[in-house]
């Protein structure tokens, strides 16, 4: 499981596209989730996307014929096409008794980005942009990323404990024993009442990375080369 990559170039992205080669190179039966955010901003159309996007994107489109890949949207993509994933969900994605999520929608305390996301994420605006680029496109972004960035800054600092509680109340009602999300920035784990609940912190500033064992029940986290080393010793015995 990897969350809030936020590439924008860099070392970050020569990192993560490492990472990605040698996931491509373990057996089908390891699933990858992307938890959202992996670009810093990613408008899913042809005028807006760069390089790193498209090489993602023949990266899923090649994997997904041998393994499973889950992508729930982040707040930093927009319109992306279902087809280039196993299954994506623009919210979550569950999988028996397994929920993951972004998380950018459980802070009830961030009302400017909620109201934000219903003006953007429209049918409207989705035309707007795909009609607009190239000649405003690249401003258009911009002012995207750069609102998303400032909302970024006030709202991240507190990690909604008391709603992420009652996030797994409602869970436990549905049946979920274990939640995996991203977005905070920040790694936690929370039991409460037999749901157990993990949160990644960004790959962007850390390099960690989730692996969950579904056999044995068993979520670790650790540097992504340590838990992909590990990966690797295991299917070799």
């Amino acid at each position: 499981m990897i969350a809030d990559a936020h590439i924008a170039g860099g070392e970050v992205e020569q990192e993560f596209f490492r990472m990605l080669e040698r996931l491509s190179a373990l057996p089908p039966s390891v699933a990858v989730v992307f938890l959202g955010d992996i670009f810093e901003l990613w408008i899913a159309f042809r005028k807006y996307e760069a390089d790193l996007h498209r090489r993602f994107i023949q990266w899923c489109l090649a994997e997904k014929q041998k393994r499973q890949i889950l992508f729930t949207e982040g707040n930093h993509e927009f319109f992306l096409p279902r087809q280039l994933f196993t299954r994506s969900g623009r919210s979550d994605i569950r999988l028996g008794d397994l929920l993951f999520t972004h998380g950018d929608r459980i802070n009830p305390k961030d009302i400017p980005y909620l109201f934000f996301r219903m003006g953007v994420r429209n049918f409207f605006t989705k035309s707007v942009l795909y009609l607009t680029g190239p000649a405003f496109g690249p401003k258009v972004a911009e002012n995207i990323r750069l609102s998303l960035k400032t909302r970024k800054n006030i709202y991240k600092k507190d990690f909604p404990e008391k709603s992420i509680r009652k996030m797994m109340q409602k869970a436990r009602t549905r049946g979920i024993r274990r939640i995996f999300l991203g977005h905070f920035h920040d790694s936690r784990d929370f039991e409460l009442d037999g749901v157990r609940l993990h949160a990644l912190p960004a790959f962007q500033n850390t390099g960690i990375t989730g692996v969950y064992d579904a056999a044995q029940d068993h979520f670790q986290s650790g540097a992504w080369d340590e838990m992909l080393s590990g990966l690797e010793q295991t299917f070799k015995q």
